[in-house]
C-alpha cells in the first residue's frame, strides 16, 4: 500500500467508471468509495504502514451533472391527474395506498425533504403551530444532522389528510411516535414508494427518462429546489431548509441561481383556499380556537 500515489487514484476513477458488474457506478457512489478508501489510508497511517496521508482527488467525470426534475408544465399535469389516479384505484383495491402516495408526492415537492427523511418522519416530529397562518415545520434527522424544515404554505393540508385517514382506520388518534407514512397492513413504515411513482408517471403519460437521466422520487426534491430558486428565495435560507451546502446548490443549480435576496423561505404564489371547520384536533396545532379543516376520507 505504500507504493500507491495520488496519480494512481486519478487513473483509478476512470477505470472504475468502466469496470462494474451490473450498472455503471454513479458519481455519488464513487464519492462514497473515496470516503471508505480514506478511512483505510488513515488506519494505515495510525498503524505505521504509511508515513503520511495520501491525497486522493475526488472523481470529476460528470461530477456535477444537473439533476433530473420536472418542468412546471409536467408538474401541473401530474397534480391535476393525481386525484383521478387515486379515484381509479378504488376498482383495483388500491385506493388507500394511492391516497397515501398522493400526500407523499405533494409533501416531497413542497418541502424539499429527502425521501428517507420523509419516510422516517413521525407525528411528534411536527412542530407546534402558534398562529393559524404559520407554515408547517417538522424536525428531521438527515445527512447533515438534525434540522427544521419549513413546508410551503398550505402544505399542512396533506399532513392533516394523513392524520384523518389514520384516525378513521384506528378509531382513535394515532400514537405520536408512529411514522406518518405507515403501512396499514404491517403497521410499519413503507419500504418503498417506487412502484406507486412509476404507476403515476405512466398514468399521466410522463416519461421516466429525461435528458438521458431517469426521474425518481428524488426528482421532487430537485423540483422544489429549482422552483424556490427561480422565485428568488435566498439561497442561504434554502440551503438550511434542504440540508445542503450553498456550494452544492450553486454547483448543481447554477442555471437557476439568478439573485440572492432576503425573502422568506415560505414565499409562494399559491392561492390558499378557506374551508369550513371540523371537530378534529391536530396535536401540532396549539393556538386557541384552532380552525380545523374537513377532508372527506372514504
Amino acid at each position: 500500500i505504500d507504493k500507491i500515489s495520488t496519480r494512481d487514484f486519478s487513473k483509478y476513477w476512470e477505470w472504475r467508471k468502466h469496470n462494474y458488474k451490473q450498472k455503471e457506478p454513479s458519481n455519488g457512489s464513487l464519492v462514497r468509495e473515496r470516503t471508505s478508501i480514506l478511512n483505510l489510508i488513515n488506519f494505515c497511517v495510525e498503524r505505521g504502514h504509511l508515513t503520511k496521508i495520501i491525497d486522493i482527488p475526488k472523481p470529476q467525470v460528470d461530477m456535477f451533472r444537473r439533476r433530473s426534475t420536472f418542468t412546471e408544465g409536467e408538474y401541473k399535469k401530474i397534480t391535476r391527474l393525481l386525484r383521478e389516479w387515486v379515484k381509479d384505484g378504488k376498482v383495483l383495491g388500491k385506493w388507500r395506498d394511492r391516497y397515501i402516495f398522493q400526500q407523499y408526492f405533494l409533501i416531497l415537492s413542497n418541502s424539499g425533504l429527502r425521501v428517507g427523511e420523509l419516510r422516517h418522519l413521525k407525528w411528534d416530529d411536527v412542530k407546534p403551530k402558534k398562529r393559524p397562518d404559520d407554515p408547517l415545520v417538522v424536525e428531521v434527522k438527515g445527512k447533515t444532522g438534525k434540522r427544521q424544515v419549513v413546508f410551503n404554505k398550505g402544505s399542512d393540508e396533506y399532513v392533516r389528510r394523513l392524520f384523518d385517514l389514520r384516525t378513521k382506520h384506528l378509531g382513535s388518534t394515532p400514537p405520536l411516535n408512529e411514522v406518518i407514512f405507515v403501512n396499514y397492513s404491517t403497521n410499519k413504515l413503507f419500504t418503498s414508494m417506487k412502484n406507486s411513482f412509476i404507476g403515476l408517471m405512466k398514468f399521466c403519460n410522463i416519461p421516466l427518462e429525461k435528458d438521458g437521466i431517469n426521474r425518481t422520487l428524488y426528482s421532487l426534491r430537485h423540483f422544489y429546489i429549482t422552483r424556490r430558486l427561480s422565485q428568488d428565495v435566498s439561497i442561504h435560507l434554502l440551503s438550511k431548509n434542504v440540508g445542503s451546502s450553498i456550494d452544492m446548490l450553486e454547483r448543481f443549480y447554477s442555471h437557476i441561481v439568478t439573485s440572492d435576496v432576503s425573502e422568506q423561505i415560505t414565499k409562494t404564489t399559491r392561492t390558499i383556499r378557506k374551508k369550513e371547520s371540523y371537530p378534529t384536533t391536530y396535536p401540532w396545532i396549539t393556538y386557541e380556537k384552532q380552525k380545523q379543516i374537513e377532508y372527506k376520507v372514504e
